[in-house]
Parts: structure tokens; sequence; C-alpha cells
């Protein structure tokens, strides 16, 4: 199942104060439930109101086609594939033989086919039959464990229930990686970025993609709190005026509260160490690379890259004892290429000293070793 970083540590974070007396707020996750790394994109979907009874998002018409593409490409793939892993009952020799190019086109063909279906699934609420969002891979993240209260199993699927089990909408906001094309949501960014908008396209693989390219944006989720405390998304994309709207919608329909801790500064996953391709794999499919949620505050561009720069310094510390930061020194950034110039950002923060805010001098002044000279350590 699809779940959110629970093993990760949350740095410079902390919950809003009008939700401090709520238990369920409290033992719920504020982190993303879909990081969107790599090569993702909007699921261009549509918020649609039946009537007074039902709501949904659904697909937009422009995805039929693509979707029909696939489908008629890749479903000929599974059933060729399943047809040859089953010569191996009538046609050992053979049958054995082609076993593992059919498993190849099984798990291609099936993969591409399930990912279809996935997306072609609506976000469903009915008053009538409950909720219903996504397949058994849509991410959704447990609760905090509180001690002081008895652990029990949670039963059931959180993807589907009765309407009842939904207190509360959360809105988020996160910085993410991905790869765009000429059209999609991702693509054409409605509101102002708190980060510009950075190309990294030579950086994959040895050769550029001419129609694609790796972005770095502010998007938001939309993801419904349970009374268990679960979390399951129900959508993102880049608007935050769209996703508001549409939270407000749905809080209405469910008569629940909206939850929003956008405007307050948006979640980033900041490595602890430098990636592997294992570290890569087990981000992908267990959330467990290591390092933490970091929650950078602010609306401002120019607080937002200081809060990052000081919480790569923070790292730094940690790892090494001290704060002597050479100029050439760069800190890992992996998701978000190319790796952070820690030593640079400290030579400014040397440099400028006078200048920063007191509280921003206090901060840096109390790390061991740190010191306004710009000589190389």
């Amino acid at each position: 199942m699809a779940r959110t970083s629970v093993e990760h540590g949350v740095r410079n974070w902390t919950l809003p104060e009008e939700f401090a007396l709520d238990p369920v707020a409290a033992r719920a996750r504020w982190t993303p439930c879909r990081p969107h790394l790599g090569n993702s994109h909007s699921e261009e979907r549509t918020l649609v109101v039946v009537d007074d009874r039902r709501l949904v998002w659904k697909v937009r018409r422009e995805n039929f086609r693509l979707h029909a593409r696939l489908t008629c490409l890749f479903l000929p793939v599974l059933l060729t594939g399943i047809y040859f892993m089953g010569m191996i009952w009538f046609e050992p020799p053979l049958g054995l033989f082609m076993f593992p190019f059919s498993a190849v086109f099984v798990f291609a063909g099936g993969l591409i086919v399930w990912s279809v279906y996935s997306q072609r699934c609506g976000r469903v609420f009915d008053r009538d039959r409950g909720y219903s969002i996504g397949t058994p891979l849509h991410p959704f993240s447990t609760p905090h464990h509180n001690p002081a209260e008895t652990q029990k199993a949670i039963k059931g699927r959180p993807r589907s229930g009765k309407l009842t089990d939904i207190y509360a909408v959360q809105v988020i906001s996160k910085f993410v990686r991905v790869q765009v094309g000429g059209g999609g949501s991702y693509g054409k960014t409605h509101g102002p970025l708190l980060s510009p908008v950075q190309d990294h396209g030579k950086l994959v693989g040895s050769r550029r993609r001419s129609s694609m390219g790796l972005k770095d944006i502010q998007s938001y989720e939309l993801n419904i709190v349970l009374q268990s405390g679960f979390r399951v998304n129900v959508i993102d994309h880049n608007d935050p005026a769209v996703i508001r709207a549409e939270a407000a919608t749905l809080a209405a329909f469910l008569t629940v509260p909206v939850w929003d801790d956008s405007d307050r500064g948006f979640w980033r996953f900041l490595l602890s160490e430098k990636m592997t391709v294992k570290m890569a794999w087990l981000w992908t499919i267990k959330r467990a690379a290591p390092g933490n949620w970091l929650f950078l505050r602010g609306a401002d561009r120019r607080d937002i890259q200081w809060e990052l720069g000081y919480a790569h310094l923070l790292d730094y510390v940690e790892a090494k004892g001290h704060a002597r930061v050479d100029k050439s020194k760069t800190s890992n950034d992996y998701f978000f290429n190319p790796p952070f110039p820690l030593g640079e950002w400290v030579a400014q923060q040397r440099a400028k000293v006078e200048t920063l805010s007191a509280d921003r001098r206090k901060r840096l002044e109390m790390l061991p070793g740190w010191t306004t000279s710009d000589l190389n350590f």
C-alpha cells in the first residue's frame, strides 16, 4: 500500500494554534500523502457537482484519447504474456523457454493497464453509498499512535467508507519536482510560485529530451481526514485558488471543517545522505529514504530560500559537529537537482551578517564553530 513517510522526522513545523485542542488534528499527519517525485503529472480531474447528494472528481475528456491508446497498446501485450505463460501446461519445453519473456510482457502490460485503470477511477462522495477514492495503490497515511490510548488494529478500507467517518478536509502545500511536457496543469502554472521554476532537463540521463523537462513547482494536496486519524489523498495540483474552492465545496457537502495549512509555508523533503540506487528504490516503493520533512515558512521567496539554506546547514552541523563550511561545499539535494550550494550560502551569510535580522543572527551564532570569517576551512 502506498503510504506517506511514517518513519520520517518533521522539522520546523508546529500544529496550528486553532487545532491545538483537537485530538484528531493532533493525531493526524500533516506531511504530504503524495510526494510527487520523478516522472509525475497532475491527475487532470475536474470536480463535478452531480446533485445535492453526489460529488465526483471526473477525469477530463482530453485524457480519454491517451487512456484509450495506452489500453489498446498494452492490453494485447498483457494477454500475449498470459497466453505464453499458459503454454507451460500444454507445451512444457516451449513454455519454460518462453516463461522469462512472457513474464516481462505480463509485468509491463499489467502495470500500464492497472495504471490506466487507477487513473480512470473517480473520487466519489455519495450521501447514500458513502465515499470511494482510488484503488488499493492510492496513497494514504496512518495516524500517529497515542501511547495513552489502547492500541487496536484499525480494520476496514480507508479509501472507502461512510461519509460520517470523515472528520475534516485538509489542504497542505508542498514543493515537488515533476516531469512535464507541453501541456497539463503542471506545465501551466496558474498562480505565483514561491520559487522560480527551474528547468533541469539537462540533468536527465545523458541527453536532453526535446519535449520534456523537470521543473520544481509548488503543489497543493486536498486530503480527507477520518475520525481515526487516517488521511486519504483526494486530488492535488498547482492552482491554490482551485484547490481551496474544491476543498470548500467538499467541506460544505460533508458539513465538516477545512484545515488549511497551506498559507503558512510548504513542505519539502530533505535528504540526510547522498542518494544511491538502492535508496532511490526504497523511496519509490517504501518511502524509506533517510531524511526529514522540512516545513519552509513564509510566502516570500527570499525568506524561504534562507530557511532552506539554514536547514542544509543544520544537517551539516549534525554530521560534522561544526558550522565551518568551505565555500566549495555542496549539500545533498537529490530530489531537487542540482545539489544545494551550501558553501556559497554560508559565505553570503558571513558577508552580510550585519544586515541580517536579529533572529537570524542569533540562529547562526548559536551553531558550534560559527564564524564571520570568509577564509576557507
